[in-house]
């Protein structure tokens, strides 16, 4: 009988652990402070540069950013800026590649795209050009053909990521 509950025991952490990866059609997107600077910056507009991004991302990634950072003390000034923004998306394809040999047929071979989608974020200091702050954003996306992005869904989870990588950046002292 203890083999039993044992055995039971570790079938339901294996079926947790697989349903929890195969759940994610959340939107949540995950983040991290790679670099931060220093509580005595006096920083108080930034400038902002995309990088990399697909078209349909550009607005959605520029608003919320700036919402985001706004909510610091910062606002955006092209022209009279202390901070030089860098938003870099960068895109690791998750697909594991099909083997064929002259045994198996595959119809259909990698229908799903399968891949890491990150948001780079660099500050630079622009008297300097000194890296002062850095921190990122992704997600794993799961896309099957026909799928298309829920934009509403994705503009909240973007804002949250944003607004979460943000938390421990100084506020501005204006």
């Amino acid at each position: 009988m203890k083999i039993g509950k044992a055995a039971l025991i570790v079938a339901i952490i294996v079926v947790s652990v697989v349903t929890d990866g195969c759940a994610h059609r959340n939107f949540g997107v995950g983040s991290a402070v790679l670099n931060c600077c220093s509580d005595n910056e006096p920083y108080t507009s930034f400038s902002l540069t995309l990088m990399d991004l697909p078209e349909f991302l550009k607005t959605t990634m520029e608003e919320e950013f700036t919402i985001a950072f706004g909510k610091k003390g910062m606002h955006r000034d092209e022209a009279r800026r202390d901070l030089i923004v860098e938003l870099k998306a960068m895109q690791t394809n998750l697909n594991k590649p099909v083997v064929k040999d002259q045994f198996s047929t595959h119809l259909a071979p990698g229908d799903n795209l399968r891949f890491q989608a990150d948001m780079l974020i660099e500050m630079y200091d622009s008297a300097t050009n000194k890296l002062i702050w850095s921190g990122s954003i992704g997600r794993i996306h799961d896309v099957v053909p026909g799928e298309r992005m829920q934009m509403e869904k994705a503009r909240t989870a973007i804002a949250s990521a944003f607004e979460e990588v943000l938390e421990h950046y100084p506020m501005s002292k204006r």
